[in-house]
């Protein structure tokens, strides 16, 4: 320490590396920090948009449920008693073929009819 506070460009050389290596330093904390935001944005973003697709999930299933439930209702109170093959074909229909026997239920002749709209 005496040689470099003696020597004035000794001392200037020995404070430039010092300031680079801290600035390294600092340079390197930063980046780690910015990883660890752009990480920490990324899982709420992804967070997020799970949540939301899984609650649009939720309401389209719990459509197709309550959907189900009332083309069977419907189906019964038309036809009588609905066997297991049309109950079966009714739980794995689409919305879009339920929809087409509610709004159609008044016009269908037979359960025929209906597993035709059903496969």
């Amino acid at each position: 320490w005496r040689e470099l506070s003696l020597k004035p460009d000794q001392y200037h050389a020995y404070q430039g590396r010092l300031k680079y290596i801290l600035d390294q330093e600092a340079a390197e904390e930063e980046a780690k920090m910015r990883e660890q935001e752009a990480v920490e944005r990324g899982l709420q973003k992804g967070m997020q948009e799970g949540l939301q697709q899984g609650m649009q999930q939720g309401l389209e299933q719990g459509e197709l449920k309550a959907l189900s439930q009332m083309v069977e209702t419907l189906l019964t109170q038309r036809f009588g008693e609905l066997s297991e093959e049309v109950r079966q074909l009714i739980n794995g229909a689409t919305i879009k073929a339920l929809n087409h026997i509610v709004s159609n239920i008044f016009t269908i002749d037979s359960l025929d009819e209906v597993k035709g709209y059903l496969q």
